[in-house]
């Protein structure tokens, strides 16, 4: 949790450097450059099936990796995501966030001998409603938080912190790489007006493969790339099949290796199918 990631960091001394403004240029210095990742319209044979019927499947998962939380998409009265504790630490992540952050973390200290620092994770509506009041505007309300989902991350490395985590080899590495363990820069400097938010180099959000890769390698934002699946097309890209559907009856490929239905909390399922 919040509360356990700060007592390690003020028994470490970790001084976090917050709010600090970054000229335009040097965010695009620093971020990533990405090759586009090619996604093409496909025509799979497919099946109907109801939700109900896809629950159980061994090959099949739910999840809320592409849940849109932001103002004018609060999380459903009710929510209540699935929680794991990261290794142990105390430390709250959405179950597959935690799995992803873990090889994240584990591939920053192998290539850039720097430990990662989680400064927030997830929040319980009580814990949003404190920052909110603390920070005021430049928070998100309660319910618009991707932190009460478990979803997002606040990173830092000693020392650096906020803004100034790109400044850093592992910030610039997050940045570049995330999308390979499943993560977004959830407020990219490209994105400000679909965000509403201004660049957050240390804020990644989990959404899972291929979905990562299609967002960070073509400059996209979580709100482009959901407007960009058109309801009821399929998509392909890198070995998955994408489509974006509504109803309680969904196609789904007729063959799959393994199938995951996630609620875009926009109305519609976001099916993505990997095939090779």
């Amino acid at each position: 949790m919040r509360s356990a990631a700060a007592a390690v960091l003020a028994a470490s001394g970790f001084f976090l450097v917050t709010r600090t403004t970054l000229p335009f240029r040097l965010e695009r210095a620093l971020s990533a450059k990405k090759e586009r990742v090619t996604v093409t319209e496909a025509h799979p044979e497919t099946v109907s099936v109801t939700l109900d019927g896809l629950k159980g499947k061994e090959n099949v998962t739910f999840d809320t990796s592409l849940l849109m939380i932001s103002p004018g998409h609060p999380l459903p009265d009710g929510f209540v995501p699935e929680l794991s504790d990261y290794r142990d630490t105390g430390v709250l992540m959405e179950t597959n966030t935690a799995e992803a952050y873990g090889a994240l973390s584990d591939a920053i200290l192998s290539d850039c001998g720097t430990k990662l620092y989680v400064i927030a994770s997830y929040r319980t509506e009580e814990e949003q409603e404190a920052v909110k009041d603390s920070e005021g505007e430049v928070a998100a309300a309660v319910g618009e938080s991707e932190h009460q989902a478990g979803l997002a991350l606040d990173l830092a490395v000693r020392g650096y912190g906020g803004p100034s985590f790109i400044r850093t080899e592992a910030g610039k590495t997050v940045n570049r790489e995330c999308s390979r363990y499943g993560f977004i820069i959830r407020y990219p400097f490209w994105g400000e007006k679909e965000t509403g938010f201004s660049f957050e180099p240390w804020h990644v959000r989990y959404v899972g493969h291929p979905h990562a890769g299609i967002i960070m390698g073509n400059r996209m934002t979580l709100e482009a790339y959901l407007s960009s699946l058109a309801p009821g097309v399929w998509y392909s890209s890198g070995g998955y099949l994408i489509s974006r559907q509504s109803g309680e009856a969904l196609e789904i490929p007729s063959s799959f290796l393994s199938l995951t239905v996630s609620p875009d909390n926009c109305g519609r399922y976001v099916i993505t199918a990997k095939t090779e």
